[in-house]
């Protein structure tokens, strides 16, 4: 959780996180980055392969249904190495923390992820 929140405040210090925006954590895990994210923001997309990861980062999520802790979360399985993004949702951030040096292609997953974005939206690497 520590480095969860050094990083997030990365992005904050640098003014990427702000209210009304749309977010997305690609390769969420298990959400801790996340749900730190949904604090300042309106809404965090966790997105990652491992649906165990994602059953884990689903109960944080209900467990913090009804706190007063930010925008909407949300989790979703899936590979963007072989799938297309499910719906026409584009991001005003999206960021990525340790997990590209576990993808095969990375020069795919990049251009995928910049499709993703609003014009004007930052793609954040940190690795």
């Amino acid at each position: 959780a520590a480095i969860a929140t050094r990083m997030t405040q990365v992005l904050l210090d640098r003014a990427l996180l702000k209210p009304g925006l749309s977010v997305m954590d690609f390769g969420c895990g298990t959400g801790t980055m996340a749900l730190e994210v949904a604090k300042t923001v309106d809404f965090c997309l966790g997105v990652d392969v491992d649906e165990s990861m994602l059953s884990v980062f689903r109960s944080k999520i209900e467990a913090r249904a009804g706190a007063d802790a930010g925008g909407r979360v949300e989790a979703m399985c899936v590979d963007l190495t072989k799938d297309g993004f499910p719906n026409e949702t584009k991001f005003d951030l999206i960021y990525s923390s340790m997990v590209l040096h576990h993808c095969g292609d990375i020069e795919s997953i990049l251009t995928r992820l910049q499709k993703l974005l609003k014009p004007g939206g930052h793609l954040v690497l940190l690795e």
